[in-house]
């Protein structure tokens, strides 16, 4: 359900189920979180993104697919900097980029014609 209120842009649902879960003593998952993340970064709404994300922190552990998510949202709104800023926080976590991340950072560097950051990004 968290999901479907977050595809159709029915955050406040979407935290609202959150908000009820632990109400009742229960965890909201990664995959609860995950979802309203990659939502919200499809609609461009990069701050709440990360407010999640940092409540996700204290319920959940991120994942590699949060952190694609977010570098994903970045390259989008072309802020390459905040996007190397959480793939280096997902590598102190103990998370390395897999195919995914390495493909999102080489198609929005080309995008953005920024091919000369490519080889910093891959040796990351």
């Amino acid at each position: 359900m968290i999901m479907g209120y977050a595809s159709s842009g029915k955050f406040d649902e979407a935290y609202k189920l959150l908000e009820r879960q632990k109400e009742k003593g229960s965890i909201p998952s990664v995959v609860a979180y995950n979802s309203i993340i990659n939502c919200l970064g499809k609609k461009g709404r990069v701050d709440e993104a990360l407010r999640v994300f940092e409540e996700m922190k204290k319920d959940a552990e991120p994942n590699l697919s949060t952190y694609n998510s977010l570098i994903d949202m970045f390259c989008k709104a072309r802020n390459l900097g905040s996007a190397s800023e959480i793939q280096n926080g997902m590598e102190q976590v103990g998370l390395f980029p897999n195919i995914l991340t390495v493909n999102i950072m080489v198609d929005r560097l080309c995008k953005a014609k920024k091919l000369d950051k490519l080889t910093t990004s891959l040796k990351a």
